[in-house]
C-alpha cells in the first residue's frame, strides 16, 4: 500500500520546474518526499533524510513550500511548511496542492480554490477540482466539464470536456466526450494537430506522447508527425531532462527524445523526472533513481 501511495502522489502532482527564485529552487531541487510505515517524510538529493516521516499524507515541495497533513477528529486537515517544518500555513483545509507560480490549490466545504503564500484566498473555491497553474493557466472542471483558468479565476478555455491535459508550450489536448477522440487545441480552442488521437499527454520538448487505435504509444511533434513510433503499452510526457518514463512487456524503463532506450526495462512502475531524479517501483522495493537509473534511496518492504 504505501509503494502505491507515494506513486501516487508523484505521478499524479504537477511537477512545474519553470523558472523560480534561486533559493526556493534549491530547495525543490534537494526535497523528495518518501513513505516509509505509511507516514511521509522527506530526503535529499544524497538520500539522506532530513525530515522524519511523521504525517499522514503530503506532497513535494514546491517553490520551497509543501503541504502535510493531520489527523483530527474532523479527518485530514492540510497544511503547509518550510523546509525548517515551520508551519507557514496553518491546518485550515479539507485538501490542498503544491504550490506553482505563487498559487496553491485548496479544498474548502467541497470547492476547489487557490490561495498564496500567505494563506489567503485568491480564487474563491468554486470548482468541482482543479490543478496547478502552469505557464499561467490551469485545468479547472465544474459540473463535470473541463477547462482552462487564468489567475483571476477566469475561463480562457470554457468548461465543455470531458477531459483535458494542463497547458504546455501554447497547446493543450481536450477530449470532448468520455471514449471519443483526442485532439490538441490551442486557447483559442482551434485545433492545431490535424490528427485525433485515442490517448494523449500534453507537449514538453516538442514531443507528446499519443496512444493509436491499436493501444500502442509513441511520439508526435507539434506538426502531428511521428517520431517516435507506436510501440509502447505505456507512456509519460518527456521531463526537462530529456527522458521520459515508458512500458514495454510489462516493465517500464526511460527513453530520450529520439527514443532510444537510456534506462532499461525492469521496473514495475515509472513516473516522471524531478530535478533529475524519478521515482520508480521494483518488485520488492521502491525508491528515487538519478538519470543513470543509479538508485540514491530505496526501500525494501
Amino acid at each position: 500500500m504505501k509503494r502505491l501511495i507515494i506513486i501516487y502522489l508523484l505521478i499524479f502532482a504537477t511537477l512545474n520546474t519553470n523558472a523560480q527564485k534561486d533559493s526556493l529552487q534549491k530547495i525543490d531541487a534537494n526535497r523528495f518526499l518518501i513513505v516509509v510505515d505509511n507516514k511521509v517524510g522527506f530526503i535529499d538529493s544524497t538520500g539522506k533524510q532530513v525530515i522524519a516521516p511523521l504525517f499522514a499524507l503530503g506532497s513535494q515541495f514546491s517553490e520551497g513550500i509543501a503541504s502535510v497533513t493531520h489527523q483530527s477528529a474532523k479527518g485530514f486537515r492540510y497544511a503547509f511548511i518550510d523546509d525548517d517544518m515551520n508551519v507557514v500555513v496553518p491546518t485550515m483545509f479539507d485538501a490542498a496542492g503544491d504550490f506553482s507560480e505563487g498559487l496553491a490549490r485548496v479544498q474548502v466545504k467541497g470547492k476547489w480554490g487557490y490561495i498564496n503564500r500567505k494563506g489567503n484566498i485568491v480564487i474563491d473555491p468554486q470548482y468541482s477540482l482543479c490543478y496547478e497553474f502552469n505557464n499561467g493557466y490551469a485545468q479547472a472542471s465544474k459540473k463535470g466539464q473541463w477547462g482552462i483558468i487564468n489567475k483571476k479565476g477566469e475561463w480562457v478555455v470554457a468548461p465543455v470536456y470531458q477531459s483535458i491535459t494542463r497547458v504546455n508550450e501554447d497547446i493543450l489536448g481536450v477530449q470532448n466526450t468520455y471514449g471519443s477522440a483526442w485532439k490538441y487545441i490551442n486557447l483559442k480552442s482551434k485545433q492545431v494537430v490535424k490528427d485525433s488521437f485515442d490517448g494523449a499527454g500534453y507537449f514538453n520538448l516538442g514531443l507528446a506522447p499519443v496512444r493509436n487505435n491499436e493501444d500502442k504509444w509513441g511520439f508526435i511533434n507539434k506538426e502531428g508527425q511521428v517520431i517516435i513510433p507506436y510501440q509502447f503499452s505505456g507512456a509519460f510526457e518527456f521531463s526537462d531532462n530529456g527522458l521520459a518514463s515508458v512500458q514495454q512487456n510489462g516493465y517500464w524503463g526511460f527513453i530520450n527524445t529520439k527514443g532510444e532506450v537510456v534506462i532499461e526495462f525492469k521496473y514495475t512502475r515509472g513516473a516522471r523526472f524531478r530535478y533529475n531524479y524519478a521515482l520508480v517501483e521494483g518488485v520488492e522495493s521502491y525508491g528515487y533513481i538519478n538519470s543513470k537509473g543509479k538508485f540514491i534511496w530505496e526501500y525494501k518492504d
